[in-house]
């Protein structure tokens, strides 16, 4: 990944995107914005794809992130919390519950952070 320095911020370019990054651009997505982003789409992409295997079907998934951060002078991103909204076909709780905990041991980007910020999960199954 190549970034430029420009127009007031950074930007970052694939085939068909072009993504702006700033931490003082509102009209960007910042830095956290985009950790916060890609733990919470790794870990979606992680538990749709194993419900898949286990032959469950979602028509539809949502999450809502809420951060926490530190008090101090560098407000460092100490906790994230990941709800997920979903809507399928014969959805249980319990075997939704189970394929969280699993799919937090396996997403590469909440493996990454372990240690330095906090997960947490929930869920809600909508008809």
């Amino acid at each position: 990944m190549e970034l430029l320095k420009s127009e007031g911020c950074f930007s970052t370019e694939k085939e068909y995107n072009r993504l702006y990054i700033s931490g003082s651009n509102k009209r960007t997505f910042s830095p956290s914005e985009l950790m916060i982003a890609s733990i919470a789409s790794c870990s979606g992409e992680v538990l749709l794809s194993t419900l898949e295997r286990k032959g469950i079907v979602i028509t539809d998934m949502k999450i809502e992130t809420k951060e926490k951060r530190s008090t101090g002078l560098i407000k460092r991103l100490e906790h994230v919390h990941l709800h997920y909204l979903l809507r399928g076909t014969d959805l249980k709780e319990e075997e939704v519950k189970k394929v969280i905990q699993l799919s937090k041991k396996v997403c590469p980007m909440i493996q990454s952070v372990q240690g330095s910020i906090g997960i947490t999960e929930s869920f809600s199954i909508h008809k």
